[in-house]
């Protein structure tokens, strides 16, 4: 998510340490071999699931919904707790709870610390900039997700498909100097993730960056440090309508949340059960793709209500971004990447290299 950065969360770490060792939501019996074929299920598993989202919003509910179809399709074998809104830690943490199975499944964005070229399943500055385009890469047998699988299955993290959080964009103080031309300095210093990519990119759109925690986003705002923030779309833009008064709609990429789940908890369920998982999480990825748009219209008319200047790219702006992107940032993401990868994102776009 966009809210990513938060390294040195030392209270999270102890949080999620205590809650890991004291919690009764661990399995109930470790996870060993996948129950036979055909025989009838021995387990009774308490799961827990982590994710940054508020248990009250869209997204949350969502989760909510998913662990509640889980159960009563596997008729109760396979019980999975949501925690929300970083119980369990943050972003970074649960990543690495999730690979120790302390947590069986995350509801978040990919944490490309693990491998460099997750990148491309998370933040790849204009891979795509619509939903149609998202939708082919991210959704089923879209090369996204399986990129994704064939990066995380070895590190012992199985991928259930992605859910749309929305378009992203940049809430800034003031409108800047042409916001659609990445040719022209906009001499204005934004927040952006921790992520080489993300900095390049918004310096080459011609922002001054800096790299904060999300944590620290709204003080850092409050207090000047910095005059605007990227990523989230519309909805993250909301968090900080009461600090900002433009928000400019740059469709870098489209953030996503995962359902990751353990390898070692998943190869103990039955065929069935599995596809129960993966019908679910299917279920919700659809859904979520058919209702985002709707989702973004309602949060750009609430900042457009609360005084916020609404400013939205013409196509050709768009395509002028991209192109910059594509062009200058690309090249300097292949040795993170990987070359072999970079090459299908480039067939995928039908982009020469």
């Amino acid at each position: 998510m966009s809210k990513k950065w938060q390294m040195g969360a030392v209270v999270a770490v102890t949080t999620a340490l205590l809650v890991s060792s004291l919690s009764g939501c661990a399995p109930t019996g470790a996870p060993s071999e996948g129950e036979p074929e055909g025989a009838e299920p021995t387990y009774q598993y308490e799961w827990r699931a982590g994710t940054d989202e508020p248990q009250d919003s869209e997204l949350g509910e969502r989760l909510t919904a998913f662990c509640d179809e889980v159960k009563k399709e596997t008729e109760g074998r396979v019980d999975i707790t949501p925690y929300f809104s970083s119980t369990l830690g943050s972003w970074e943490i649960m990543g690495d709870m999730l690979m120790r199975n302390d947590v069986q499944l995350v509801y978040d964005a990919v944490n490309s610390a693990y491998d460099p070229r997750l990148a491309a399943a998370y933040y790849m500055p204009y891979l795509v900039s619509n939903y149609e385009e998202y939708w082919q890469l991210y959704g089923p047998g879209g090369l996204v997700r399986t990129l994704y699988s064939e990066i995380a299955e070895p590190l012992g993290i199985v991928q259930f498909g992605a859910v749309a959080r929305g378009m992203s964009g940049l809430t800034t103080t003031e409108v800047p100097p042409s916001p659609g031309d990445p040719d022209v300095p906009k001499n204005m210093k934004i927040r952006v993730m921790g992520l080489k990519e993300c900095r390049l990119t918004f310096e080459r759109l011609g922002y001054l960056t800096t790299a904060i925690s999300y944590d620290e986003v709204y003080s850092a705002l409050q207090t000047g440090i910095v005059e605007g923030q990227m990523g989230g779309g519309a909805i993250q833009a909301w968090q900080f309508r009461d600090v900002q008064k433009c928000y400019i709609q740059y469709n870098d990429f489209c953030e996503s949340l995962w359902f990751q789940m353990n390898k070692q908890s998943v190869d103990s369920l039955t065929g069935h059960d599995r596809q129960v998982i993966a019908g679910a999480a299917d279920h919700h990825s659809r859904e979520q793709f058919e209702y985002v748009q709707q989702m973004d219209e309602e949060y750009l008319e609430k900042l457009q209500g609360y005084g916020l200047e609404i400013i939205m790219l013409t196509q050709e702006e768009l395509d002028a971004c991209a192109t910059a992107i594509r062009q200058d940032v690309w090249p300097e993401l292949e040795s993170m990447i990987g070359t072999v990868i970079m090459y299908q994102l480039y067939d995928a776009l039908g982009i020469e290299y």
